[in-house]
């Protein structure tokens, strides 16, 4: 594949990810070398942020950013 800086490149679907990984609806994998965030130090769906997220959602799943809660 040849890119330049005037050339969107393709996309890429995703059916999920793990650790370092992304993983295509096709089951090929590719090495997330541009993740974000906690994802950079503790990889895509590590157990202890998904049961926080989890514990999160159980107890208040939507906070409004209007300043009422």
């Amino acid at each position: 594949m040849q890119w330049h800086a005037d050339q969107s490149l393709p996309l890429l679907a995703v059916a999920r990810a793990s650790g370092a990984w992304l993983h295509a609806p096709d089951g090929r994998r590719y090495l997330d070398g541009i993740s974000s965030w906690w994802t950079n130090l503790f990889g895509h769906s590590h157990p202890h942020i998904v049961a926080a997220l989890r514990d999160q959602l159980d107890t208040l799943d939507h906070v409004m950013l209007a300043g009422f809660t």
